[in-house]
């Protein structure tokens, strides 16, 4: 950064309007070596921020993105597979969104067979350690909703996570 008209620039900025004029509003330099500090003029091209952020050779991890051509489970990203969901600028696998729904559908069923009407009791296998045990003595009401909460948040919950604590 250095001192022109008065302010703080940019060297590089200053470089390419002592060599070229002002930067027109809406455009940003692009430095086509990549190199950030570099000054030369001849390595520098106008684009818009969009174009700048998508270029050949950018290293942002929109342009990382925007290269793919399947998701992380190895299914192409067509237009018929291709979800983008409104006012947002990403795309999403729709056979991958399609099975976490199933997975998060199926999570929610079983939080919801957890709860029984008041005043029920029935003999249930403990999920934990797969013992026999009435239903009201392992559950109250609370405590279901807290672990569906975190049945919810942070996926199927383990042996260690489904120990609960004495209301003694």
């Amino acid at each position: 950064m250095i001192r022109a008209w008065g302010k703080n620039v940019l060297a590089h900025r200053v470089a390419w309007m002592l060599a070229n004029g002002p930067i027109p509003e809406g455009l940003v330099i692009d430095h086509l070596c990549r190199v950030r500090e570099c000054v030369n003029v001849k390595h520098m091209r106008l684009l818009t921020r969009g174009e700048n952020v998508l270029a050949e050779g950018s290293e942002s991890l929109s342009a990382i993105n925007a290269l793919k051509t399947h998701c992380k489970q190895g299914h192409e990203f067509s237009e018929e597979n291709t979800y983008r969901p409104p006012g947002v600028n990403q795309r999403q696998c729709r056979t991958c969104r399609k099975a976490a729904w199933k997975v998060e559908n199926a999570r929610r069923r079983k939080v919801k067979n957890m709860r029984k009407p008041e005043g029920e009791v029935e003999k249930t296998q403990q999920p934990a350690t797969g013992a026999m045990c009435d239903y009201e003595s392992m559950y109250d009401q609370s405590k279901v909703d807290e672990e569906a909460r975190m049945i919810l948040m942070h996926g199927q919950m383990g042996p260690s996570d489904m120990e609960m604590e004495d209301d003694d």
